[in-house]
């Protein structure tokens, strides 16, 4: 008979332990206190609301999340190109699948190239999203298309119940107009 006694985290339902996680950011968990021990370790890895903000990770720590995170766990999603960030996005396609984000409620993309947009339209495009927010460096006109880059690529991401937040750069100086055709 064993007199080993449990602590009170060790003992906590799973459930309340995930309740804990939500008021963590995703950083903390998977780096920090999903090694603490291995129910806390099996409790990270099945929590299904990871919300990843890029904007605070080193890319050289990007990879190593790759290989923990799995993508079916996160509902919202926010990744960079700014100054301190450059070129993470690039990076972060690189590393993930992003049809297996099948989870994913809420996107932002900071100073986004027109390229990193474009992959990111063919698989987002096929997921429902509440909330998408695009910062674009530059807004590149497409007279073909009647509408600068960006808005063609928005327009491909809405659907009926979506919230869109489109931050314009600094260099934007045209008219803002979009029809929107639903």
């Amino acid at each position: 008979m064993s007199t080993e006694k449990k602590s009170n985290l060790e003992t906590l339902p799973v459930e309340l332990i995930h309740r804990i996680f939500d008021a963590l950011d995703s950083e903390t968990i998977l780096f920090s206190i999903r090694f603490v021990y291995k129910r806390l370790y099996s409790s990270a890895d099945v929590y299904n609301q990871y919300k990843l903000d890029f904007r605070y990770l080193s890319k050289s720590d990007l990879p190593l999340l790759a290989r923990i995170i799995d993508p079916k766990n996160v509902v919202s999603l926010m990744i960079s190109d700014e100054i301190e960030t450059y070129g993470q996005i690039g990076l972060f396609l690189s590393h993930f699948r992003l049809h297996e984000f099948i989870r994913l409620d809420s996107l932002t993309l900071i100073k986004v190239k027109d390229k990193d947009l474009d992959t990111i339209q063919k698989y987002i495009k096929k997921h429902t999203l509440t909330t998408i927010s695009i910062s674009s460096i530059l807004l590149i006109p497409r007279p073909h298309y009647h509408c600068y880059h960006v808005f063609c690529h928005i327009r491909a991401f809405v659907n009926s119940n979506s919230t869109i937040l489109l931050t314009l750069p600094t260099n934007f100086n045209g008219p803002f107009h979009i029809h929107w055709e639903m």
